[in-house]
């Protein structure tokens, strides 16, 4: 090849290069004082500010949001967790029905009628203001149950004495009951033809200490299950608002992007359609 030629045309090249690279410097020199001479409307400024102040307000929301949308998680898992534990309850109950339906051994315990109660009730559930008498607190009303004096003989006159004074108080429905400290004293009533047509008169029902320990049981069982049955409900319903929150939320973020994206639009030229409401906000 001719060396020469060669050297000419690195040369030639070498100055167009430097030239049109000056150009370009020179150009984009224009294009950033024209920039900076250009005037910015106030309008432009604010509809910047308002868009940052709604960039600032999403991102301060998904901190503060981070934390409570997560302790509801958890709450709502161990709600599930909870309610699932219901069927051991019925289990739970369901063996303590057949123990009762055995012979049941309670340790006899020698206290006074109020003080057994205390041991099995809370005091919301029963009352004992009058010596001799407990009240129990059910769905029925109060339910007298009167304490037997010690005595040495069971008698016609006392049982009409003690049945006189239970059947004042006994309730509409469910009677009252009859509790004989004296275990003897409760065999030699069961016996009786007479008292016992007159207690079902009445509709007296007589206790000694096991059927007292067998029916404070239960009673205590009815009592924790209505309990029960309010503190869960109440956690139910607790999730209630929580209904199509989800939904909404996931509709007013479908509505921001639909925003920005039709923002985009109109500033590329495009022409702005009619606003529409985002369904989750309409009443």
């Amino acid at each position: 090849m001719n060396l020469p030629l060669i050297v000419i045309l690195s040369v030639l090249f070498i100055l167009g290069w430097a030239l049109v690279s000056y150009f370009f410097v020179r150009i984009s020199r224009q294009t950033k004082i024209d920039k900076q001479t250009q005037v910015i409307q106030p309008a432009f400024r604010l509809a910047d500010q308002w868009i940052m102040e709604s960039q600032l307000k999403i991102e301060e929301l998904i901190e503060s949001a981070e934390n409570p949308l997560g302790t509801a998680q958890h709450e709502l898992l161990d709600l599930r967790l909870e309610a699932g534990r219901l069927p051991q309850g019925v289990k739970n109950l369901r063996t303590v029905r057949e123990s009762l339906v055995g012979s049941i051994h309670p340790t006899v315990i020698q206290k006074p009628l109020a003080e057994l109660v205390k041991l099995y009730l809370l005091p919301e559930d029963f009352q004992a203001d009058e010596p001799g008498f407990v009240y129990f607190k059910t769905h029925m009303g109060a339910v007298p149950v009167f304490e037997t004096p010690k005595v040495d003989n069971l008698s016609d006159g006392e049982m009409k004495s003690w049945l006189n004074r239970l059947s004042v108080h006994a309730n509409p429905v469910m009677g009252g009951f009859l509790y004989f400290v004296n275990g003897g004293q409760f065999k030699a009533c069961q016996e009786n033809k007479e008292w016992i047509d007159a207690l079902r008169n009445y509709r007296i029902m007589i206790l000694d200490f096991q059927g007292l320990t067998a029916l404070l049981i239960s009673l205590k069982i009815y009592k924790d299950t209505d309990r029960l049955i309010g503190t869960f409900q109440a956690g139910i319903q607790s999730t209630v608002p929580l209904v199509g929150q989800a939904d909404k939320m996931g509709l007013a973020l479908t509505s921001l992007g639909a925003s920005a994206l039709s923002a985009q639009t109109i500033l590329d030229g495009g022409i702005p359609g009619a606003a529409v409401e985002p369904e989750g906000e309409k009443s």
